[in-house]
């Protein structure tokens, strides 16, 4: 797997400095830095995670069963950025994104109707908690050619680089009734590094407003790790399979992808040269299918959320 990581950053290196020599060749001067920083609404989407399951009696002989859902929400994050032109058509770039996210539910059954999923307790309670909880940390290093497309200030910047993401995810059930209380803990981690390509755009709308995007794809080399364990300390309940259960280091190829669309408007400011923007963004990551705790093709014991999307707003000055 490494020749091919390696592989696929050299040949992603060749294309853009191939890049940097096309086209009119005025562009940002060189020996600046640019420093950037954006805060984003962001939510998780994927399936929607059961966290219990409600029994009701249509008729004395005849159950009717349901899921109670943690169903996710707009969470702040923020990212930051630094960039070097060391020549007019040349740099790099380092940038960085970090995602701390945390939403429950609750539901509660007085006649003791609410049951843990099956493959880990074969009970019933009365009350159900579920709590979710997402860290999503990015580390991405770039070489990009900057290339001026038009007279008119339509600038490309293709780049190349490596793309890390630690992404450490959490389900809580909590049950109990009055006289037992049972806790399940789910996680899941992804740790991986690989290759990516990309391609920024800044296209001249009035005067100094602009059309802004980043449009990144690429693949990651890591290891998931996922645990179920359950906590019946002070409970007269009897687990039954995975209870305590590791599914470690499973290496994993995992597609990347990120796009960014939205509206700058650059100034001055103080002898500088500023910019604020806002738009939109998607960060991709589809490791869902090795992260499952039990070892059936339907385990239910799962995180699946793959893609984070929201709004967000950024301040950018260029020294």
């Amino acid at each position: 797997m490494k020749q091919y990581v390696f592989g696929m950053l050299l040949l992603s290196v060749l294309v853009s400095a191939r890049a940097g020599e096309m086209g009119p060749q005025q562009s940002s001067p060189c020996c600046r830095w640019t420093l950037g920083g954006e805060l984003s609404y962001l939510r998780p989407d994927g399936g929607m995670i059961d966290y219990a399951t409600e029994m009701v009696f249509v008729t004395p002989t005849v159950v009717a069963a349901h899921g109670s859902y943690v169903d996710p929400s707009y969470e702040p994050s923020w990212s930051a950025f630094i960039r070097y032109d060391w020549t007019p058509q040349a740099d790099i770039q380092f940038r960085t994104t970090h995602f701390d996210h945390e939403f429950g539910s609750s539901v509660r059954i007085p006649d003791s109707l609410l049951v843990v999923n099956s493959t880990l307790v074969s009970d019933f309670f009365d009350g159900a908690a579920g709590k979710v909880l997402f860290d999503l940390d990015n580390y991405e290093l770039s070489i990009g050619a900057n290339i001026n497309v038009t007279q008119t200030g339509w600038r490309l910047r293709p780049y190349t680089g490596l793309h890390y993401v630690d992404e450490n995810d959490r389900l809580i059930q909590r049950f109990y009734r009055s006289d037992a209380a049972f806790v399940h803990y789910l996680t899941s981690r992804f740790r991986g590094i690989g290759p990516i390509i990309g391609l920024e755009s800044h296209f001249p709308l009035f005067d100094r407003l602009t059309l802004k995007n980043d449009f990144t794809l690429g693949f990651l080399i890591g290891d998931a790790d996922m645990r179920t364990v359950g906590d019946i300390n002070d409970a007269p309940i009897q687990p039954i399979a995975y209870i305590d259960f590791k599914n470690t280091d499973r290496q994993r190829l995992v597609p990347y992808g990120f796009l960014d669309i939205g509206l700058q408007y650059d100034m001055p400011f103080r002898g500088y040269e500023a910019g604020i923007n806002g738009g939109f963004k998607i960060i991709y990551y589809d490791d869902i299918h090795g992260r499952r705790a039990g070892t059936g093709p339907n385990d239910p014991l799962r995180l699946n959320y793959v893609t984070y999307y929201g709004p967000y707003i950024g301040v950018q000055i260029k020294a």
